[in-house]
């Protein structure tokens, strides 16, 4: 099979019936927060287990959610976060369903699994790539389902996640709209500036390893591997209104900065930002993602 270049990052076309799809709970993640948003919202949805073959030959894990009706629905892709569980991206999946939303919300693939050894950027690009990689291929499949119409595709993420989804909107032209929470611009400073204790660590490695000795050699010595995959590559391509940001003030792991460069390199389009730090934006997350959803009813309303 041939590999097939659409505005930006390479990947290998889904074949056509690839995956599989079987009946799942409705919550994925057991944890108080997803079971009382669901007691006090229901879950009037269908959901999904999908099993597609990776880029690389393994395996990747997705989870689709249908709503109640006909459709075909307006769907939503959604990256997940950085490390921990899944309760983030499944939270915002919920928020989604529940406003009338097909999700198609991906597992985690580690990006630093053997922190003791890895030392060098090749490894962490290979890994954001083939993150992105794999979003077009679950794009491939969910553009596939009858429930899904294709002319309303989203992308959504938080943290990381928003940062691969907004490079996926701008490489992937059949994805027509998103929203970013907590996303930034500019993958080789938020290497090196984020307070993340993870990425800390990889930076660290890398500067002893290297012999790199400031910000400014690492982030030159990052940018030819990141560049790529950088959504401020791709943001000019975007038209503004297709886009809503959503930040923490006080964010010390994507820090506003790099917002605000996202932002501006998307046209400054609306952008909300709540009085928080990273990890304290929970008792806004709610808030938050449903000013994402508003941002899509408002793209694709009638």
């Amino acid at each position: 099979m041939q590999t097939q270049r659409i505005r930006g990052v390479d990947y290998q076309p889904l074949p056509a019936a690839a995956g599989s799809a079987a009946p799942e709970a409705q919550t994925v993640e057991d944890h108080w927060l997803l079971h009382t948003y669901s007691a006090l919202h229901g879950d009037h949805y269908r959901n999904f287990r999908v099993v597609l073959p990776a880029q690389d030959g393994s395996e990747s894990v997705a989870h689709f959610s249908v709503p109640e009706g006909m459709g075909p629905h307006p769907t939503v892709l959604v990256f997940p976060i950085l490390a921990g569980s899944h309760l983030v991206s499944e939270m915002l999946g919920k928020v989604l369903v529940d406003r009338g939303y097909a999700v198609l919300r991906l597992e985690r693939t580690e990006l630093f699994p053997e922190p003791e050894r890895e030392a060098d950027f090749p490894p962490i690009a290979t890994r954001l790539a083939d993150s992105i990689r794999e979003g077009r291929r679950a794009l491939d499949w969910v553009l596939r389902q009858p429930e899904v119409d294709p002319e309303r595709i989203g992308v959504a993420g938080v943290s990381l996640g928003g940062i691969m989804a907004a490079t996926l909107l701008g490489v992937d032209p059949r994805v027509d709209a998103g929203f970013f929470i907590m996303a930034g611009g500019g993958i080789a400073e938020i290497l090196f500036d984020s307070r993340e204790k993870p990425v800390r660590s990889f930076r660290d490695r890398v500067m002893a390893q290297r012999g790199l000795a400031n910000r400014e050699q690492f982030i030159a010595a990052a940018t030819p591997h990141t560049q790529g995959l950088d959504p401020l590559t791709y943001a000019g391509q975007v038209e503004t209104n297709r886009v809503r940001l959503i930040s923490a003030r006080f964010d010390r792991i994507v820090p506003p900065e790099r917002t605000r460069d996202l932002w501006s390199a998307f046209g400054e389009p609306t952008w909300h930002r709540v009085p928080t730090g990273h990890y304290s934006l929970i008792p806004f997350f709610w808030w938050s993602a449903n000013r994402g959803a508003d941002h899509l009813d408002a793209r694709w309303s009638p």
